[in-house]
């Protein structure tokens, strides 16, 4: 029986990938910058989305500092 460490999980699609991009360029400078590119496709929703949420903070911090000086006590 074959027992799966947690980075398995994540290591061995992204090296099929790696080696799928090597054989596809014969180059693996060009294969690990296309690689590169791909995961900051993948990424990008949940990038945007952080990003979003993080600016919608920002927006509220004068309001919630203005409403604990407010109720300090």
């Amino acid at each position: 029986m074959i027992l799966f460490r947690m980075v398995d999980i994540v290591q061995v699609p992204f090296g099929y990938l790696l080696d799928w991009l090597n054989q596809l360029t014969s180059n693996y400078g060009l294969a690990l910058i296309l690689f590169a590119i791909a995961l900051k496709v993948i990424l990008l929703p949940a990038t945007a989305k952080g990003k979003k949420s993080s600016m919608k903070m920002a927006r509220l911090t004068p309001k919630l500092q203005a409403l604990q000086k407010k109720y300090a006590g």
